[in-house]
């Protein structure tokens, strides 16, 4: 009996053994995330859903791992920091032209920088136009602002060396207008392995976008918000501000339905300069934001 017991114990450890083999052998296969931790399953990691209520205006790690968590609060320590920034956009037409958010957050930036935000030229979307500042006094702030319209989420892979020429304090990752629900995972997957190819510290976060009408692209930002919550990806649910503000259909704007009127994108700009750790206390929880005037214009231009 006590041999047949041994005999069986050892059988166990070796089907014990063959088992774990087996499992990292998985692993070693299937590869991990960019950087370099295993791939989690889509349904691992809490987070907030877009039909969710998560306090708008907060940057929410999406999963759970604390390197997402350290980089959330890191992101969210920069506006008050004291300190120069560098702030990078990768976006869609969502956030290229006055009076869009990326615009809107300079002016907010402003308050407490001296601000240079870099657009892509209109015609020559291959070259930055020259810098326009704001604000006049505090610590430098340079944003470059890297959205172009008629682009998915995959645009800015190859091209990062342009787009971002600097190293940044913070990565916006801001798309979805141009991509669909099944194409967005594997588009972000390949821009934010590139992000964390060149810079595996920096804080980057994944926009999820403000309604358009009747809220089409709901099932892209699901998609989005999923690709982030299996990777660990920190978010701003921009979506979730404008559901708090009432109707998101009246942040639509009428001239170009996919964009967002005046006041979404002084919503939306509010919503991404919070998760930076700006100080909103003082501003309209609707998308009102008092008026700022931009400084003259610089002249020198960077390709």
């Amino acid at each position: 009996m006590r041999r047949s017991r041994t005999k069986s114990a050892l059988l166990g450890l070796v089907i014990l053994l063959v088992n774990v083999s087996v499992v990292v052998a998985v692993v070693s296969l299937t590869g991990g995330g960019p950087d370099g931790t295993p791939e989690l399953p889509p349904s691992a990691g809490a987070h907030t859903s877009s039909s969710g209520t998560p306090v708008p205006g907060t940057t929410t790690a999406s999963g759970t791992t604390p390197a997402a968590t350290a980089l959330a609060a890191q992101a969210a320590g920069l506006v008050g920091s004291g300190r120069d920034l560098t702030i990078a956009v990768l976006g869609d037409g969502t956030g290229d032209e006055d009076g869009e958010w990326v615009q809107v957050m300079a002016k907010l930036l402003s308050d407490t920088h001296q601000v240079k935000l870099r657009n892509l030229n209109e015609s020559d979307p291959t070259r930055y136009d020259a810098a326009v500042a704001y604000g006049t006094t505090g610590p430098q702030a340079t944003v470059w602002n890297g959205s172009r319209r008629d682009v998915g989420a995959a645009y800015a892979a190859r091209r990062l060396d342009f787009l971002v020429p600097a190293r940044p304090d913070v990565v916006l990752m801001s798309y979805g207008r141009d991509n669909t629900a099944s194409t967005m995972p594997a588009a972000l997957k390949s821009t934010y392995a590139a992000l964390r190819a060149k810079w595996p510290t920096v804080p980057v976060l994944l926009v999820l976008q403000a309604q358009d009408r009747d809220d089409a692209i709901g099932p892209v930002r699901v998609a989005a918000e999923e690709w982030a919550a299996t990777n660990g990806v920190p978010t701003v649910d921009v979506a979730a501000a404008f559901s708090a503000a009432g109707d998101p259909n009246r942040f639509v704007s009428v001239v170009d339905p996919p964009s967002v009127n005046s006041k979404g994108g002084r919503l939306w700009a509010r919503t991404v300069f919070a998760a930076l750790g700006g100080d909103v206390s003082a501003l309209p929880a609707d998308g009102s934001l008092p008026g700022t005037t931009p400084a003259a214009e610089t002249t020198t231009t960077e390709g």
